[in-house]
């Protein structure tokens, strides 16, 4: 199966995605294939459950830029609000925010994983 018909779920732009890798396909597939094991997830939900604001920030903007550079835009949008979030002090808006970077996060590791396996 091509990576690009296991990632279409959950990439919107597959073109522009590629020409962010300057065309190479492999190149792309290689830091998707590291994504997996990128640990910038479990920092944010560590700090989601310590309740840890300035920890929940860096960690989401970390996400928002990894997503968005893959070409993980659902992704990157949904940790892009949990970095809103936390700068407008808005806790009640936290739990909403984290389900679902949680659900775009798994989605993309299902969809990394149908590949790599």
């Amino acid at each position: 199966m091509e990576i690009e018909e296991v990632m279409a779920p959950v990439v919107d732009d597959m073109e522009t995605t590629i020409r962010r890798f300057a065309g190479r396909i492999e190149l792309w597939e290689k830091f998707l294939l590291k994504f997996k094991d990128d640990l910038t997830y479990t920092e944010l939900q560590t700090a989601y459950e310590l309740s840890d604001g300035p920890a929940m920030e860096r960690a989401a903007h970390t996400m928002k830029g990894i997503a968005a550079n893959l070409g993980l835009q659902r992704l990157s949008d949904a940790s892009a609000d949990m970095v809103r979030s936390v700068r407008e002090n808005r806790p009640d808006l936290f739990e909403k925010n984290m389900e679902a970077v949680r659900r775009e996060y798994q989605a993309v590791l299902d969809a990394i994983r149908k590949f790599a396996d």
